[in-house]
C-alpha cells in the first residue's frame, strides 16, 4: 500500500506539501470537501482510480491489492484517527481493529479466557472466501447511516461511484475496469467497509433463532484472517 496510485503521487509529496501554510490549509479543505455529502460525481470518479498490483499467494495464487491515492488514503485515515473512539466503541469487543496493535492476538486471548470459564461454550472460526469482494457497499452505507457512523460522509461519497480499476497486462499495456459493488483489498474504504458489513453479520448472528443450539454470544464467532480470490 505505499506505492503510488495512477497519479505517481508518493506520500513524500504530502509532506512536503504539509510544511508550508498554503500546503496545510490546502489539505484541511480537500479533507473538509470528502467530509460534505453528496460531491459532485465528476470529482469524486477522478479520485476513485486505483491501480491493481497481484501479488502471489503461498498456495500458487494470486491476491490483488488496490494502490489507491495517497492524499485520498491520508484524508481517510485522518478521518478515523481523529474518530478512532467513537469507532471503537460501535466495533469492540467484536471486533478489535481500529488503532488496536496485536487485534487478532487480543482476540485469541480473550476467546482462550473464556473458554476457561465456561467450558461448556461452542466457538467458531470463519474464513471466508473473497471477503473484501463480497461486501456490499450498500449495505455498508445502510449500516453506517443507522449507527450513525462518525465518518458516514466520506463513506458516502467513496461508495456513491465506481472505482476505475487499472491493471499492466504482460504486453506493459495497461487496462482499464469499474468496480460497482464490493471492496478490494487496499483501496481506501475497505478495512473499514468491511467492518461495518461484518458489524450487521455478527448482529444478526446474535440475534436469529438457531434451530437445535443454543444462541451463542457474538465473542465467540472469531475471524482472524479473511482470505479473497481473484474474480474482478
Amino acid at each position: 500500500g505505499a506505492e503510488p496510485g495512477p497519479s505517481g503521487m508518493w506520500n513524500s509529496h504530502i509532506k512536503g506539501l504539509l510544511r508550508t501554510r498554503k500546503g496545510v490549509e490546502t489539505f484541511r479543505q480537500f479533507t473538509a470537501m470528502w467530509s460534505s455529502f453528496p460531491m459532485r460525481t465528476g470529482i469524486t470518479r477522478l479520485w476513485l482510480n486505483l491501480k491493481v498490483a497481484p501479488l502471489r499467494k503461498p498456495n500458487g495464487g494470486v491476491r490483488p491489492i488496490g494502490l489507491c491515492e495517497c492524499l485520498l488514503k491520508a484524508t481517510t485515515g485522518l478521518s478515523i484517527h481523529v474518530h478512532r473512539e467513537q469507532l471503537r466503541k460501535l466495533f469492540e469487543p467484536q471486533q478489535l481493529s481500529v488503532h488496536t496493535p496485536g487485534g487478532a492476538e487480543q482476540i485469541i486471548f480473550k476467546n482462550r479466557a473464556l473458554a476457561k470459564m465456561q467450558p461448556n461454550l461452542a466457538q467458531t472460526q470463519l474464513d471466508m472466501k473473497n471477503a473484501y469482494g463480497a461486501a456490499s457497499k450498500v449495505c455498508t452505507l445502510e449500516e453506517a447511516a443507522e449507527v450513525k457512523h462518525p465518518t458516514a460522509n466520506t463513506f458516502a461519497n467513496i461508495c456513491q461511484t465506481e472505482f476505475t480499476v487499472w491493471a499492466q497486462q504482460a504486453t506493459d499495456l495497461w487496462i482499464s475496469f469499474p468496480v460497482y459493488d464490493g471492496y478490494i483489498q487496499g483501496e481506501v474504504a475497505s478495512n473499514p467497509g468491511f467492518c461495518m458489513t461484518l458489524r450487521r453479520v455478527l448482529r444478526q448472528f446474535k440475534t436469529q433463532a438457531l434451530s437445535r443450539l443454543e444462541r451463542m454470544p457474538t465473542t465467540s464467532l472469531c475471524m482472524l484472517r479473511h482470505r479473497m480470490s481473484p474474480t474482478y
